[in-house]
């Protein structure tokens, strides 16, 4: 019972942390009759840190954890071969073993005569939404190979106990049209069907990021998802957040709350309680509604300026309007 990760990024630190875990806290109770203590896990990095491309502390903190954890971490050594049964490293050492998993990334092997703008970052080709290179009528591309459109990242998260008991993966795309194309890809189609024997019980579920979500579903269309798009979303809140947050302290907080002797805590909470509330269901939407003609990503130039121009002069009556009570206040 040998497992060898080939990788000490974060996709191979994680994973053999869980594996690791699961070794200690999950297997000896589900096969009680197997001896676990007889189980290898090895991370094998070329560098000589794991997690290289994060800070000294992380690199530190991470092997200090998979040590303890039983890890086996090998750095400045690297896989030279595998034939299935026997991993061969750099050093000449070799290990025993039928599971490896690669999570040093992958460099795909581009064949001769595509186009060099359709290449991609890890030599991956650009492909339409039915795996056709781009540009061509009769060459396809699918699976690792393939550089699909919108793709952005993809992450892996564990069970956790309390939260959720199932693997989570999750591909991010920078927009509804791109994710659209990849959920009806044969790409995505042939992937499912190879790894068919893992997808008992998986659900698909889309969310997104910013706050895309206060668009009422039936009543208004979602503009695709973009860092413009997020970059507004968050001005549009902190427009309506603001002044909820002074008024009620002003109004409410100070004067109904404060002066009774509700400790700070107690009184912070309810004003976030009772703000988030307003927020949600019904400032913010208003607030959406009202400067659509802005949000949209299509918006002409001079709406985009006049969008901006009305939310800086906004900002500053919001902004006035709370320096005039509090002078008023400390002036009596």
């Amino acid at each position: 019972m040998t497992v060898v990760l080939v990788g000490g990024g974060p996709t191979g630190v994680e994973l053999s942390g869980a594996i690791a875990e699961m070794r200690k806290y999950i297997l000896p109770r589900d096969y009680p009759e197997l001896d676990f203590s007889k189980m290898k896990i090895y991370l094998v990095e070329g560098s000589p840190e794991t997690l290289g491309a994060m800070s000294e502390k992380s690199s530190e903190q991470s092997r200090k954890y998979l040590t303890k954890l039983g890890v086996d971490v090998r750095t400045g050594t690297v896989v030279k071969d595998y034939d299935g049964k026997t991993v061969t490293l750099s050093t000449g050492e070799t290990i025993e073993s039928s599971t490896v998993i690669w999570a040093a990334g992958i460099k795909g092997n581009v064949p001769a005569g595509i186009d060099a703008s359709l290449i991609v970052k890890g030599n991956r080709i650009r492909v339409d939404r039915y795996n056709k290179v781009q540009g061509t009528e009769n060459i396809y591309a699918i699976g690792e190979i393939a550089e699909f459109k919108g793709f952005l990242r993809h992450k892996i998260e564990r069970p956790i106990p309390g939260l959720h008991d199932e693997w989570i993966v999750i591909l991010s795309f920078d927009s509804d049209a791109n994710l659209n194309a990849w959920l009806d890809s044969p790409m995505r189609q042939t992937l499912l069907k190879e790894g068919a024997r893992f997808n008992a019980g998986m659900n698909v579920k889309r969310a997104s990021y910013g706050f895309n979500f206060w668009f009422p579903a039936g009543k208004m269309q979602a503009p695709e998802q973009g860092p413009a798009l997020i970059w507004k979303s968050n001005l549009i809140v902190l427009l309506v957040l603001y002044p909820v947050v002074y008024l009620w302290s002003y109004f409410i907080s100070r004067p109904l709350i404060d002066s009774h002797g509700v400790p700070v805590w107690l009184s912070l909470f309810v004003g976030n309680l009772v703000s988030t509330q307003l927020l949600g269901w019904w400032l913010v939407p208003a607030a959406f509604r009202a400067l659509d003609w802005w949000v949209t990503p299509k918006a002409a130039l001079g709406r985009q300026i006049a969008g901006y121009a009305l939310l800086a002069a906004l900002y500053a009556a919001s902004m006035g309007l709370y320096a005039l009570l509090l002078a008023w206040h400390w002036g009596r």
